[in-house]
């Protein structure tokens, strides 16, 4: 299975099996035309619709948010 984004193409099952850092390293040079942050944000959003977090791994939002007074 694969995925494309702005015109290149992720073969999802190879990916699943890198870092989010060792993704973005490995794929930057297809986003040469864009910034640093650009890129980074276009492959980390990538990297996210391949390899979504666990359950677990995520907090409510609620845990991590304290009411101002």
């Amino acid at each position: 299975m694969g995925l494309r984004i702005n015109g290149v193409s992720f073969s999802v099952e190879l990916c699943r099996g890198m870092s989010r850092e060792e993704f973005i390293k490995k794929h930057s040079g297809h986003f040469e035309g864009m910034n640093d942050e650009d890129r980074n944000k276009v492959l980390s959003d990538t990297y996210d619709k391949i390899s979504p977090p666990s359950k677990k791994s995520v907090k409510k939002i609620s845990d991590n948010v304290s009411a101002d007074e």
